[in-house]
């Protein structure tokens, strides 16, 4: 009897410091029968760093019809990757298939969800950072629809046969590494080196990175990853649009909200609720920020 456990995402609700933790536990894991298939990350995750789990090892057992690449030896396997909840829902037919031929008697799946104001803050910060965004937040903000994946997901997975899904609310979590042990059967999963993978850029930060995203294309491996990295306890506050475009943004995703809300426990709720913006727009930098930026581009100063 096997079981397939997926942590399916989605993005911004501790990906990295969940798959950090997963990676320093694979023998762990391994010894008590839970199979955490290898991946190339695992060395970068297990020192903290930024990574995407290794949803890879999943499509290809899927192609190859290999559910040993999943399992191993053991009957139950562990599958983490922040964008399976997207990737899933054009691929269900064939991924349900691979289940059937494979003889998994059972399908967990966990999805962490974010209340979407915090989530789209977030979100904006993640698309300067790692994906080149240049627009302001206002234009993310009126593009933001993640509760509308998050309810195709729920409504192509939950109530299938032998698939069970967890939904946990990151905003209301004050411990996501213990919501995914509770998931994995109550198993105590090792801490990672730190407390905080990937933090927010402060504003003067956010500001750099998207210039050179303009300027250079997608970028962040030059500044916004070493600053991450480097000086991962700066603390930093959300940068939030006016509350206009908070709501503009909550009443445009209102009915999607809902109908997510009403397929999950009242206590992981979506909210309506907005985020005041920072009253003071200045813009500045420390000398340890300073001098982490001069490190990381000196080198391809160097070069040219």
């Amino acid at each position: 009897m096997r079981h397939l456990l997926l942590h399916v995402g989605h993005g911004k609700t501790g990906s990295s410091y969940l798959q950090s933790s997963l990676a320093l536990s694979q023998e762990g894991l391994d010894e008590i029968g839970l199979c955490y298939p290898f991946h190339r990350s695992f060395d970068a995750a297990r020192r903290g760093f930024v990574t995407s789990g290794n949803r890879e090892i999943l499509w290809s057992a899927i192609e190859t019809s290999d559910p040993e690449a999943l399992f191993g030896p053991h009957d139950t396997a562990l599958i983490s990757g922040e964008q399976l909840h997207r990737e899933l829902l054009p691929r269900k037919d064939a991924f349900f298939a691979f289940v059937n031929n494979a003889q998994i008697t059972k399908v967990s799946l966990l999805l962490f969800i974010r209340d979407p104001v915090e989530d789209a803050c977030s979100g904006y910060q993640q698309a300067v950072k790692r994906g080149g965004y240049t627009g302001t937040i206002e234009d993310f903000f009126s593009q933001y629809e993640r509760p509308k994946t998050v309810s195709d997901f729920l409504e192509a997975f939950t109530d299938k046969p032998a698939t069970a899904t967890t939904v946990r609310n990151y905003s209301r979590s004050s411990d996501v590494l213990g919501d995914l042990e509770t998931f994995l059967g109550n198993v105590a999963l090792t801490m990672p080196p730190i407390d905080r993978i990937n933090r927010r850029l402060t504003p003067a930060e956010l500001a750099i990175q998207s210039s050179f995203n303009k300027h250079l294309g997608p970028s962040g491996n030059l500044v916004a990853d070493k600053l991450c990295t480097e000086l991962p306890d700066v603390c930093a506050e959300v940068t939030a649009p006016s509350e206009d475009v908070q709501r503009a943004m909550l009443d445009r995703n209102r009915d999607v909200i809902m109908a997510v809300n009403r397929r999950i426990d009242a206590d992981q709720h979506y909210s309506f609720d907005t985020i005041e913006p920072a009253s003071d727009e200045s813009l500045s930098l420390t000398l340890e920020q300073i001098q982490v930026i001069a490190k990381s581009l000196a080198p391809k100063i160097r070069m040219r």
